[in-house]
C-alpha cells in the first residue's frame, strides 16, 4: 500500500509538471536545441514535450488541448488564443550564385516576379506572408514547390531550378558556397514568432517558466543579431 502510494504521488507529480509545446517547423532551430536541453538540465521536475507541425496543424494542437503552448508565427486568431510575442526573425532569398539576383546587395518583392520559388506550403504563415507580399506588388508568385521543411527546396536551389525564401537560421546546416543569402529590404519580410494558449486554458507555473526562458533567451539574441 505504502509503495502504491508513493507511485501514485510520483505519477501524479510528474504529470502536474508537464508542459507541452507543439512547434512549427524550423523554430526550435532558432531558439536552438541545445538551449532547450539545457531549460531541461535546468529544470527536472518539468517533463518537457515538443513536438514539430506547419503553424496551421500547431495552432490547431493547442484549440483540441492536445499541447499546452504552441511556438508558430504570427498572425493567430486572438479570440481564440493568448499571444505572447517572442522574437522578429528577418527572411532572406536563398538564390544560386548562377541567378542574376544573386548580385543583389537586397531584394525588393518585385524582383521575385517571373522566378520559380520553393517555399513551405499553405499551412505555414511562411508561405501566407509571401503571397500577400507579392499580390500587394501586383503579380502572383511562381511557387513550383511546395514542402513541409527546407531541405528539398534548398536542393532545388543548389541545382538553380528555384529560389526560395527562409529565415536564416533553417540554413546553417544546409549553406554551400554554391548559394547566397540575400536580404529583403522591406522590413515587413519577417517572421513574428510567438507563443500561443487557448484563451480560456489555465497557465501553470511550469508553463510560465517555459515562457520566460524563452523570451529571455528570444531577447539576447536579439541583442546579439
Amino acid at each position: 500500500a505504502d509503495a502504491m502510494t508513493l507511485e501514485l504521488r510520483r505519477l501524479h507529480e510528474a504529470q502536474q509538471g508537464r508542459v507541452r509545446v507543439a512547434a512549427g517547423y524550423g523554430l526550435i532551430g532558432y531558439f536552438g536545441p541545445d538551449h532547450i536541453l539545457r531549460f531541461r538540465r535546468e529544470n527536472p521536475d518539468i517533463a518537457l514535450e515538443l513536438s514539430e507541425y506547419t503553424d496551421k496543424r500547431a495552432a490547431e494542437a493547442v484549440w483540441y488541448r492536445e499541447a499546452d503552448w504552441g511556438l508558430i508565427n504570427l498572425p493567430m486568431d486572438e479570440t481564440r488564443y493568448a499571444v505572447e510575442p517572442l522574437a522578429s526573425i528577418p527572411l532572406y532569398l536563398l538564390v544560386h550564385l548562377d541567378n542574376p539576383l544573386s548580385q543583389q546587395r537586397t531584394m525588393e518583392i518585385a524582383q521575385l516576379r517571373g522566378q520559380p520559388i520553393a517555399i513551405q506550403n499553405k499551412e505555414f504563415n511562411l508561405h501566407q506572408l509571401i503571397l500577400r507580399k507579392c499580390l500587394q506588388a501586383g503579380f502572383t508568385p511562381d511557387i513550383v514547390f511546395e514542402s513541409n521543411g527546407i531541405c528539398m527546396c534548398n536542393q532545388l536551389c543548389l541545382q538553380n531550378e528555384t529560389v526560395s525564401v527562409v529565415p536564416a537560421h533553417t540554413m546553417r546546416n544546409l549553406r554551400t558556397d554554391e548559394t547566397r543569402l540575400i536580404p529583403f529590404a522591406d522590413q515587413e519580410m519577417r517572421l513574428q514568432c510567438a507563443l500561443i494558449r487557448r484563451l480560456d486554458a489555465p497557465v501553470s507555473p511550469e508553463m510560465v517558466r517555459l515562457k520566460t526562458f524563452l523570451s529571455e533567451l528570444a531577447e539576447k539574441k536579439c541583442i546579439n543579431s
